[in-house]
């Protein structure tokens, strides 16, 4: 086998199925890349994807997924040469040749992804956009599996992590409501999905260009989520520029993108946004109409961003704050606020 290739093109085919892809070799060859009948595929057990290979079909081959990937980001060349050779896949550039190790007998199984059954079903243009909403809501604490999972129902999405939660209407025509975990559905954000199709135990989605993704899903019941969101309070408005306050808050809020939480709190006349992690804290203060009692919650900030962008106005009861627009319900528990360093009540900094 020797075939000539555009470096970019076959890094973009092998960077659509990273997902499937587990360093910790959770399962066998589940850290390569498995190239077989013209199709690369990857899969950790709760991930699978598959798409076209650059490659033909006369590749049968499990590789190493990290170092190629790592070769063909910093290769220069535009086309490359790839073959097999003393049992490596040898890739060749200009003046330049790598070998990678390959294992020739596929022991990957892929065996517990079932096809999908029935015809694919396209997904409502408003489905990524509720699922970037209420994923950020879901908890990151495995002790309570179904509050790690987004809830895909009949009606809506929705997730909850105990202490807030979100629900955006949308009907995708799914026959069976079911859990799917958030890192699963984060990469169907980023692929852009556009059709979904079901199997007893997966929900498959395709992009524009035929490359599949499927999610494990599960069956555990969830709870109704419906009560959380009927409230009734006194209406506020956040301020059009706290998303830039919140921006500037979530350097310091956590070491990793998986679990940033600002604090927002409320007191008379004003709104305070602070985000505090290992290498320091941030606090800016925003001027707002408010004259109840000083009240704090914890959000991610992009969320908080995208609720006030699309959302601004809440309501604010004794122990909830939530937000009702469109297709969208948010709300969260408060908690009391108590009194704030000195240096936040002195002449350190202005509200503006």
């Amino acid at each position: 086998m020797s075939i000539r290739v555009e470096r970019q093109k076959f890094l973009q085919a092998l960077e659509l199925v990273v997902p499937g892809i587990s360093p910790r070799e959770v399962i066998d060859q589940s850290s390569c890349f498995i190239f077989r009948n013209g199709k690369v595929e990857t899969f950790n057990d709760e991930i699978y994807c598959v798409t076209d290979s650059t490659l033909g079909e006369e590749l049968t081959a499990a590789v190493a997924a990290e170092p190629l990937l790592a070769l063909l980001r910093k290769l220069p060349d535009e086309e490359l040469r790839i073959f097999v050779k003393e049992g490596s896949l040898r890739v060749k550039g200009k003046g330049r040749e790598a070998a990678l190790n390959m294992e020739s007998k596929i022991l990957l199984d892929v065996g517990a992804v079932e096809e999908p059954e029935g015809d694919w079903n396209d997904l409502p243009p408003e489905f990524l956009q509720g699922i970037e909403l209420v994923e950020q809501c879901t908890s990151k604490d495995q002790a309570s599996f179904h509050l790690s999972c987004v809830h895909l129902a009949a009606k809506w999405v929705e997730a909850s992590d105990s202490f807030q939660a979100a629900r955006f209407r949308v009907k995708m025509g799914i026959e069976t409501p079911c859990l799917v975990r958030r890192p699963s559905l984060k990469h169907v954000l980023s692929l852009g999905m556009i059709r979904f199709a079901e199997s007893p135990t997966w929900i498959h989605f395709q992009s524009p260009d035929g490359m599949r993704l499927s999610c494990r899903r599960f069956m555990e019941k969830y709870p109704d989520l419906s009560d959380s969101f009927k409230m009734e309070g006194e209406t506020i408005q956040f301020p059009k520029s706290l998303p830039d306050a919140l921006s500037r808050s979530e350097i310091f809020a956590s070491e990793t993108s998986e679990e940033v939480n600002v604090e927002v709190s409320l007191e008379p006349g004003r709104v305070i946004v602070e985000g505090q992690g290992s290498a320091g804290w941030y606090r800016e203060r925003r001027k707002m109409v408010y004259d109840g009692p000083s009240l704090s919650f914890l959000i991610a900030p992009k969320l908080l961003s995208q609720i006030v962008q699309d959302y601004p106005e809440a309501i604010v009861s004794v122990d909830k704050l939530s937000i009702k627009g469109g297709r969208f319900s948010y709300v969260t528990c408060l908690g009391v606020r108590g009194e704030r360093d000195k240096e936040d009540n002195d002449d350190a900094g202005s509200d503006t």
